[in-house]
Formats: structure tokens, sequence, C-alpha cells
């Protein structure tokens, strides 16, 4: 198996190197291959910045990516509540942090925001809002 850097990912998606893109592909398609959380953190960083994807061509490009046969990321329960919070507004660097830190039962956070982008999402780890305990 081989676990793809963020770079490899981004060429495999954006098709925007073709000979670097038809490596990618190769390896890709060669399989078995892995992807970690991170690297769908940080790609989906780089698809947004420096890219400009919206949040549906975001969504579209990883659902795509991690329905691969050959593919298997880290985290396949986790990436679904990821893409899952990731659709309803929460930031996407903040879905794998939450997800990420599921086994510890709060997330604790000034994050006005996230605090209120987390409300109704209860597969995910519940999130403290500390601006309530600060004097």
């Amino acid at each position: 198996m081989i676990a793809l850097d963020t770079n490899v990912v981004v060429r495999l998606l954006v098709n925007d190197h073709p000979s670097q893109h038809k490596l990618a592909y190769e390896v890709v398609a060669a399989g078995p291959v892995f992807v970690t959380l991170a690297v769908l953190m940080e790609t989906e960083s780089v698809l947004r910045k420096a890219y400009g994807f919206s949040k549906l061509e975001i969504l579209g490009a990883l659902r795509g990516l991690v329905g691969l046969e050959q593919l298997t990321v880290d985290d396949g329960r986790g990436l679904k509540l990821v893409l899952t919070a990731f659709e309803s507004g929460v930031d996407f660097a903040d879905a794998v942090h939450l997800v990420q830190a599921g086994p510890a039962g709060q997330f604790a956070t000034f994050d006005l925001a996230l605090v209120r982008k987390t409300a109704d999402l209860k597969d995910i780890v519940a999130v403290l809002n500390l601006n309530e305990n600060t004097h």
C-alpha cells in the first residue's frame, strides 16, 4: 500500500500539470493507496485557497476521490462525519479537529461561530463554549 501526499491528491483532482496528473493517476489506479485525514484537510485548503474551488466543488472532488475502490482513508467513519459537518457549514479543518477529538468527549473553544454551527451535529464530539465560563 502507498500513502499519498497532498500534492499527489491535488494533481489527481485538478489535472493542472498533465505529466504529474498521469503519474498520480497511475499510482492510484495500481492501488491500493492510503490517504490520511490530515492530507484531506490540507487538500481542502489548497483547493479552496489556491484553485478557488467552491464548497460544492470540494465536496464533489473529495467524495469522488474517497469513493475509489483502491483508496483507503485512515478513518472512513470519521471522514463521513467531517464531510457532513463541512457540508452543513463547519470549516473543514474544524470538522477534522472535532472528529479526531471524539474520544475526549468534549472540545473546548472560544470560537462562537463553531459553537453555533455544531449545535445540531449530534454525531460529533460535544463543543464546550468557553465564552460562557469567562468572567
